[in-house]
């Protein structure tokens, strides 16, 4: 069983496709458990068998230790920066393969819904994320690039992208402030809550 603090890679697939996503990480991962709970051995591969898999609410919540990312990130250590790359990898990857809406890298919070966002758009979730280019239109498209800036790293994906502004979460420890990452955060939670085709 893992302890807080936690690290999750969270991907919001809707209830209509959560079987057919969880199919998907069933053909490369042993699951183990019930209903909307599991364990998930290395399905991020930092903390080996202890990791879980979880469902609520539409969304896949990927599971493992998330220790080394807490704190303040001047005190974070190299390991930090080891486990952000396999982190980031597995994320890439599983956005890949579970076609998600959107999806993102939590350190203790979680992905909001659709019908949570629309409710409270105060989202911490957009800092490290991925968001699929069938989620908006042409004009949100636009507004989601000039709210992120120049300043983030940008990885295309085939049918989205991943922005990160954390430095341990993308290949070339870009980064933003803490305070202007959340202010960005919630912008594009606000975007996204007016603008989402779900």
């Amino acid at each position: 069983m893992l302890d807080a603090p936690f690290l999750e890679l969270a991907y919001f697939v809707g209830e209509a496709n959560l079987e057919q996503a969880l199919d998907k990480v069933r053909a490369e991962t042993p699951l183990e458990g019930a209903a909307r709970k599991f364990t998930a051995s290395n399905v991020i591969g930092i903390a080996g068998p202890a990791e879980q898999l979880a469902v609520r609410g539409g969304v896949i919540e990927l599971r493992t230790e998330g220790e080394a990312f807490c704190g303040p990130s001047a005190r974070l250590d190299p390991r930090a920066r080891r486990l952000g790359n396999i982190a980031y990898r597995r994320f890439v990857h599983w956005a890949r393969l579970l076609n998600p809406t959107y999806g993102a890298i939590l350190v203790e919070y979680s992905l909001e819904n659709p019908d949570e966002l629309r409710k409270d758009q105060r989202s911490l979730a957009f800092r490290d994320f991925y968001l699929a280019k069938r989620a908006l239109d042409v004009r949100a498209w636009s507004k989601l690039h000039e709210i992120v800036g120049d300043r983030a790293y940008r990885h295309a994906l085939p049918d989205g992208l991943y922005v990160s502004m954390t430095p341990y979460f993308n290949p070339e420890a870009a980064g933003l402030a803490s305070g202007d990452a959340q202010v960005l955060s919630a912008k594009i939670a606000e975007l996204l809550a007016r603008s989402l085709r779900d």
